[in-house]
């Protein structure tokens, strides 16, 4: 596709893991509690295969709203999630996640505004 691309961007000494879970599976190579949030069921089922490759334990949201069901139904130790939802925000659902007990958020986008690169 002319113009397609992906612009990926990196914090290199900045990423803390704060959760002692995620920090002692990280070391030892257990699985990971991983909530996928994407609403591109292409991207979805992509990173699903992958992160399950590895071993980790995947649930999959296709937009905010069931997000947010999940997160308060099961304990996630990561939630990659979409920043840009069609019912709702990626922050919202992170920030929902964050409330409820400790977890560490990756974000992600296919239209990397320069404040959402900041945020």
């Amino acid at each position: 596709m002319d113009g397609a691309g992906i612009s990926v961007y990196g914090c290199p000494g900045l990423v803390k893991m704060n959760d002692n879970r995620t920090k002692d599976s990280y070391r030892s190579g257990k699985s990971l509690r991983i909530l996928v949030v994407e609403d591109h069921s292409d991207t979805l089922q992509a990173l699903s295969r992958l992160l399950a490759h590895f071993g980790h334990e995947i649930s999959l949201a296709d937009g905010a709203q069931n997000a947010l069901n999940a997160i308060e139904s099961e304990e996630f130790d990561v939630v990659l999630c979409d920043i840009v939802l069609p019912d709702g925000s990626g922050y919202d659902v992170v920030a929902h996640a964050k409330r409820k007990g400790p977890v560490t958020a990756v974000a992600l986008s296919g239209f990397a505004a320069t404040e959402d690169i900041e945020r």
